[in-house]
């Protein structure tokens, strides 16, 4: 056996980890956005007076399991403030994830019914970083 393949392999798949690591740590790499929300499209929050968190999610994705007990302590939080919906893509079969560009997961829209408006985030999220979109968002979806 050759170790010293077998170690550079090793030393390769630990520094990938930690590199991964780093990357959830340091948080998002692509700036939140304005997205419009038709409305045939808004069947999760259509009947909602307070503006919606859309989290979408797949059951496979290991980052969105991490971020889920950061959502679930956001919505208590902000209960009776925002509605928190969480959408599975793989059962998305109104195909609202499409109608709004996301190709990735974990992804968030902000949305606010009345207007019709939206706000977006695809990416791993912490608690802060989290509360911030949320803040961003409600500024924007208000308009």
């Amino acid at each position: 056996m050759n170790w010293k393949a077998f170690n550079l392999g090793l030393g390769l798949c630990a520094l990938a980890t930690v590199a991964g690591y780093l990357a959830l740590q340091r948080g998002p790499a692509r700036p939140s956005r304005p997205v419009t929300v038709a409305p045939e499209k808004l069947g999760v929050a259509k009947d909602s007076e307070l503006p919606v968190l859309v989290d979408f999610y797949a059951d496979w994705c290991g980052p969105c399991r991490a971020e889920k007990p950061i959502v679930e302590r956001a919505s208590q939080e902000w209960a009776g403030r925002v509605k928190f919906v969480k959408l599975n893509i793989d059962e998305d079969k109104g195909r609202l994830a499409a109608s709004l560009g996301i190709n990735a997961i974990p992804s968030m829209v902000l949305m606010n019914p009345r207007t019709k408006s939206g706000f977006l985030h695809t990416g791993f999220l912490g608690d802060d970083q989290l509360r911030e979109f949320i803040k961003q968002g409600l500024q924007t979806v208000s308009r």
